[in-house]
């Protein structure tokens, strides 16, 4: 994000938060601007393309006319696929009085108290999240049917009078419109972006009465949207705690910030490790989730995961203010919730559980089964390579390469607790690898050793890539253990490099290759062209190759490599599959370049871009000089 979107979502949450009415009305007026604009580019384009066809018939140029009005009746086409946008209704299993009615009769409670419409639906899903959708059943027209979704993670972690809270919560959106509101700002968006994509994918000489528009459009409406979303959360939280209570909707709030983290660190981590000993998933997993949910609070960790909550500021383009934001507003403290003893789905589901536990768990396995078997099969290569390495090490000392290959093992196989002292001799000895910094760093935090922030500094400084999660890491312990304002310059580290990610992420785009672009040389030594070449040739289908380094300003020591390729053989106007088919192949070929890549066929728009390429020296990859064919 630029510091012109963070200075414009500032000025924005200022301002709706002093003129609420106003700033909605600000968003409704941009979206409809959406569709105005959209609806105004079709009438333009359906005016030229008649314009064109009589203009040209009159000149007998018809063929000409023909191939001009096609390409813009392609373009209206694609605005009309984009303005028919249909919403998909949520998923999950569906509750009713007949299969739930402790649950569903607490639900119609909740409903009236808020004062909010009718449900239609109310679905039983695997997240730790509660949610409402409102979709038109009738598109433009409106008719709108109302969903409610509830996690069994939730209501397994928190009592019936926090869940009361959360159904508050959900029903404040329904009563305040949000959702429906949302719902049509959400297919505003949806469909100026299906209309990029399809732009991105099939390059149009027009398409500049799009893109545009879009490019100063997306941004600009993404902002507005992103702050009303969280007033509106701010809104929902005041009905909850006006139909629930102030204490049990902040209570809620700290029980979710806790057990995502759980969840996150402690729960699901825990249950992969066994794909060490079993070689198929555990059955019934969703049972022992309900179990052990309860006791989120009671992890050592607890009290640092929620001051860690507390400590992370609202993100520019966050849907929900933080944690702390959203208890300031409610004037409510934030001390960790106790064990639940009687959670909300043992009240409300009770005996009923395994309705709902065995498919989610059979779902579950289902779906991790084949990534499961891959990691056991991947734990019994890896624990006959670690051996064959140790019974090596007893006889001589290993090389760098394979010193690392044996602290990666060591954690894989045996676990994080065996390969800190691994890692701890290795940067002893002063060997300076960013991975094991990472780790080792990481590992002694998660142990409330502070020694691992200086593994973590020393780890981003030798690689960019650690960057992001690094700091993050950071900046939760460093809020975890109370010291918010040491937590800033990290935040603020992380930020400003995932804006120099966007911009390097913008220049190497396919769609950003221009045939003004500067080409440089590969740089390529002889040992990696021959490699390169070898590959090539296994590919097939190549007459020649070009190979270049696009200059760029965002991250130049990462490579961005263009390969232009002509193909050999006879070529039909309609084998744009087989020349997608051989790109993939020559970017499987390319990977051992590094860096990023694209690669064109010598062909269409990228003919004269290819040409500027070939005139860079050496830049002719294959055949081999000698060997041309």
């Amino acid at each position: 994000m630029s510091t012109v979107d963070e200075a414009r979502l500032s000025r924005l949450a200022d301002f709706a938060r002093t003129h609420p009415s106003r700033y909605r009305t600000r968003v409704a007026l941009l979206a409809v601007l959406g569709y105005a604009y959209l609806l105004g580019a079709l009438l333009i384009l359906g005016l030229i393309t008649v314009v064109i066809f009589v203009t040209l018939y009159r000149f007998r140029l018809a063929s000409a006319g023909i191939k001009l009005g096609i390409g813009l009746l392609w373009l209206m086409g694609l605005a009309l696929r984009a303005l028919w946008i249909r919403l998909q209704p949520p998923t999950g299993m569906p509750l009713t009085r007949e299969n739930a009615p402790a649950l569903m009769d607490e639900i119609e409670r909740m409903r009236v108290a808020t004062g909010a419409g009718p449900l239609h639906q109310v679905l039983l899903t695997e997240d730790l999240n509660a949610s409402v959708m409102q979709l038109p059943r009738l598109g433009i027209f409106g008719w709108y049917r109302n969903y409610l979704q509830l996690g069994l993670p939730l209501l397994a972690s928190m009592t019936t009078d926090e869940f009361r809270a959360v159904l508050a919560h959900e029903f404040g959106h329904i009563s305040g419109r949000h959702s429906r509101f949302g719902t049509w700002l959400h297919r505003v968006s949806a469909t100026w972006h299906r209309v990029d994509a399809e732009l991105r994918e099939r390059p149009h000489g027009a398409q500049f009465i799009f893109t545009k528009f879009f490019a100063w459009y997306a941004p600009y409406f993404a902002s507005y949207c992103a702050v009303l979303s969280r007033q509106q959360e701010f809104e929902a939280d005041r009905a909850a705690a006006a139909a629930a209570g102030k204490d049990a909707a902040a209570a809620a709030l700290c029980r979710i910030a806790v057990a995502d983290m759980y969840l996150g660190t402690t729960f699901w981590p825990r249950v992969f490790r066994d794909t060490r000993q079993q070689p198929t998933p555990p059955a019934g997993i969703y049972r022992r989730l309900w179990q052990e949910s309860r006791a989120a609070v009671a992890e050592p960790r607890a009290d640092q995961w929620l001051r860690g909550s507390l400590g992370a500021p609202t993100a520019p383009w966050d849907s929900h203010p933080s944690l702390a934001e959203r208890l300031a507003a409610l004037s409510a403290t934030a001390p960790v919730p106790p064990p639940v003893e009687v959670s909300a789905a043992d009240a409300l589901l009770g005996s009923a559980a395994d309705r709902w536990v065995e498919p989610m768990s059979r779902s579950w396995e289902s779906a991790v089964d084949v990534a499961w078997r891959e990691r056991h099969q991947q734990f019994l290569r890896n624990q006959e390579r670690l051996s064959a390495l140790e019974a090596k090490g007893f006889l001589v000392p290993l090389a760098g390469d394979e010193e690392l290959e044996r602290i990666r093992l060591v954690h894989e196989v045996r676990g994080m607790d065996d390969a800190v002292p691994l890692m701890q001799a290795f940067v002893d000895r002063g060997e300076q690898n960013a991975e094991v910094h990472y780790n080792l760093g990481e590992a002694l935090l998660d142990r409330g050793d502070e020694a691992g922030l200086a593994h973590l500094q020393t780890a981003m400084e030798l690689e960019s890539g650690f960057i992001i999660e690094g700091c993050a890491i950071i900046a939760s312990y460093l809020a975890g253990a109370g010291r918010p304002d040491e937590a800033v310059p990290y935040r603020a580290w992380a930020e400003q490099h995932a804006r120099v990610l966007n911009v390097a992420h913008e220049e190497r785009l396919t769609t950003n290759l221009r045939a003004g672009d500067r080409f440089l040389p590969h740089g390529l030594d002889a040992d990696q062209l021959q490699a390169l070449r070898t590959a090539l040739a296994m590919v097939g289908g190549i007459k020649r190759a070009v190979l270049v380094r696009k200059e760029v300003s965002a991250m130049p020591e990462v490579p961005h490599w263009i390969i232009f390729v002509t193909r050999s053989g006879l070529r039909w106007r309609s084998d744009s599959e087989a020349a997608g088919a051989l790109i993939e192949r020559v970017l499987h070929a390319c990977e051992p370049l590094g860096g990023t890549q694209i690669v064109a066929t010598a062909e269409a728009q990228y003919k004269r871009m290819a040409r500027k390429a070939a005139k860079v020296p050496g830049s002719e990859v294959y055949p081999a000089l000698g060997k041309r064919r």
